[in-house]
């Protein structure tokens, strides 16, 4: 039998306490990618840290020590006061679209033959880069993975420590996207520009969610996805590879034209000297681009 992780003991720790990753984030005043990589197993907390965060778990579940990291996880779940158990399946697609009230004017059904028709064009693997939702100017470069699955694109944004999962559709040329992640108690949400070629080689759009602080204050970013693969059988291992490491880049490694397009300068002051007074991605500014076909 595998030797129980540090990751899998924070990960039912935080579970059987209702906590997400963002919360525990706030509640012990260090970046959020730092927590998911906690979770993830890409790194440990360092002494100190491991100490704050066991006096933050023996403050909702008393008795807890530092022994307790030790225990192995059936062990850990009845000090915590829970039974583990494994997570449930997913539902199948019917179920999950019966969970959801339905949007009016059949534009989901509209958006489910154009995602059939002319979803390939963004099938791949992609580079993303944004600014982090902590309020510093800093840039991440993340990787997502768009795949065709049916009447939906199954898109998945991760790097950091830190993935979410959703889905994107096809409507006129735009993408418009969902995602969520079970572990930040969070959604999100994508509009993007599309192309009209058959390839996609670059999108760009606004994602709008919510920051990792105590508050999880509402915010949205512009966020440029560069095409930098195909699909291959090891998707899930370049993912993890990617989850594992800083998704923190310095500036001057950023193109200048991304640079620009993710730190665009927005209000009052912008728009009386040309720019923008909302934050918006016109078409005659995007950086999206396509291709006829292959690189």
């Amino acid at each position: 039998m595998a030797a129980v992780t540090f990751a899998q003991r924070l990960d039912l720790v935080l579970k059987a306490l209702s906590m997400s990753r963002a919360r525990l984030a706030a509640d012990l005043g260090i970046d959020k990618s730092l927590a998911g990589r906690w979770v993830s197993g890409a790194v440990q907390p360092s002494a100190y840290n491991l100490e704050r965060l066991t006096v933050l778990v023996a403050g909702r579940c008393p008795g807890f020590t530092m022994l307790d990291w030790d225990r192995d996880l059936d062990a850990l779940a009845d000090q915590l006061g829970v039974a583990p158990a494994g997570a449930p399946a997913a539902p199948p697609p019917a179920v999950r679209e019966a969970l959801l009230p339905p949007l009016p004017y059949g534009l989901v059904e509209l958006a489910k033959r154009e995602t059939r028709r002319r979803g390939s064009a963004y099938e791949g693997r992609w580079k993303a880069t944004r600014l982090s939702s902590s309020g510093a100017l800093r840039f991440m470069v993340e990787h997502a993975l768009i795949r065709c699955d049916g009447d939906t694109l199954a898109f998945r944004h991760f790097g950091g420590g830190w993935e979410v999962r959703g889905w994107l559709l096809v409507l006129s040329v735009q993408l418009y996207g969902v995602i969520c992640d079970a572990t930040d108690d969070s959604l999100g949400f994508y509009v993007l520009n599309g192309v009209t070629s058959a390839r996609a080689t670059c999108i760009d759009g606004i994602f709008s969610t919510v920051c990792a602080d105590r508050n999880l204050t509402p915010n949205s970013q512009v966020v440029v996805f560069e095409r930098v693969g195909d699909l291959a059988d090891d998707d899930d291992a370049w993912a993890a590879a990617h989850i594992a490491r800083s998704a923190v880049v310095p500036a001057e490694q950023i193109p200048e034209r991304v640079r620009a397009a993710v730190a665009r300068d927005i209000g009052p002051a912008a728009a009386a000297a040309g720019g923008e007074a909302m934050m918006r991605v016109p078409i005659d500014r995007s950086l999206c681009a396509g291709a006829l076909g292959g690189d």
